[in-house]
């Protein structure tokens, strides 16, 4: 032990050293050390005295946060979206984790909320009405998130949504019914509409192109 260079209570950025607990596989000294955020970590001693290590990974979520913050609302390039469809090819992601990235960025969290808009107007736009929201998920739910027509699943190219039966315009007082709604994939929905239009579409009309399709 005598080798051991002491670091007890020195500082290496946000970490301070509070004593040896032990070694890895490759032999280096493992210290516990407690951040300035208030958590503890184990963090190697060559990782202590380099660069690598400076934080338990508050310092990295907060640049991450910051960097975020930033480049929101900025277009991407072509050549970055290519990039990123590449390294999220194969990647599952949950429908409970979808539901808890969307309701992140919902009403005011979105950013392009508008203070400006009254509540009738958010409805009218849709964009933020979290009852509308609520409303679409437990349609997804009660359809088993696949199309009612074709009996597809929800794909990126081919997304799964929620189609009013009696229109949203015209009938406001069914806008939230449960009663009032099916899921139709994109390629079907179009379909619809572009069959029957738009804004006046009613539960018979569809009943009627649904027995023919």
């Amino acid at each position: 032990m005598s080798s051991i260079k002491n670091i007890i209570n020195q500082r290496f950025g946000r970490l301070v050293a509070l004593e040896i607990v032990g070694r890895n596989l490759d032999r280096r000294v493992l210290w516990r050390c407690r951040c300035d955020c208030g958590n503890e970590c184990i963090v190697s001693g060559k990782s202590l005295r380099g660069t690598n290590t400076s934080s338990c990974g508050c310092l990295h979520r907060e640049t991450s946060q910051k960097i975020g913050k930033l480049n929101r609302g900025r277009p991407c390039s072509e050549n970055f979206k290519r990039e990123h469809s590449l390294r999220m090819m194969g990647h599952k992601v949950s429908e409970e984790t979808k539901e808890k990235i969307s309701f992140s960025r919902l009403g005011e969290k979105h950013w392009r909320w508008r203070k400006d808009l009254t509540t009738e107007e958010r409805k009218n736009g849709r964009s933020y009405d979290l009852e509308l929201y609520d409303w679409r998920k437990k349609i997804y739910r009660l359809c088993h998130y696949r199309c009612i027509v074709c009996d597809s699943i929800s794909l990126s190219k081919n997304p799964i949504v929620a189609h009013h039966l009696n229109g949203w315009e015209i009938f406001k007082e069914e806008r939230y019914n449960l009663n009032n709604g099916v899921t139709l994939c994109r390629k079907c929905h179009i379909s619809f509409h572009k069959e029957l239009g738009f804004g006046d579409n009613t539960k018979e009309q569809f009943l009627k192109w649904y027995t023919k399709s």
